[in-house]
């Protein structure tokens, strides 16, 4: 997908506009491995993946991974889990990591040793 697409303007005459936002997909395609987006609640959760995130300060134990693949991120322990902030980034949730806390993303089921460069882009 071109990042400017032709297209009809106000005026009646054809020029550029801009697209839609990118589904990663179309970016990535098949080769996109995790994706992890903690503006999305329902991706969120306090514990193993059953109980949803709801309150602003909860503590995020996993984040499940959209891609597809099911190689979501953890964190077991309480004091090193990130917290849930509601609306805090151009009204979007998101989370907040304060000094020593962080997600471990599972091993993702396409790593092996002959994989020499992983590309990783974040969002703000």
């Amino acid at each position: 997908m071109s990042l400017l697409r032709r297209g009809i303007i106000s005026s009646g005459k054809l020029g550029w506009i801009a697209p839609p936002i990118l589904d990663p997909d179309d970016i990535f395609g098949s080769n996109l491995k995790q994706l992890f987006d903690t503006s999305d609640a329902a991706t969120l959760f306090t514990d193993a993946g059953i109980t949803p995130v709801t309150s602003d300060e909860d503590r995020i134990y996993q984040m499940n991974d959209k891609s597809g693949n099911n190689d979501h991120a953890t964190q077991t322990t309480l004091g090193r889990r990130p917290y849930y902030k509601i609306a805090i980034i151009n009204g979007l949730d998101s989370a907040d990591y304060r000094s020593g806390q962080q997600m471990n993303p599972a091993i993702p089921s396409f790593y092996s040793d002959s994989v020499a460069a992983v590309c990783m882009f974040l969002v703000l």
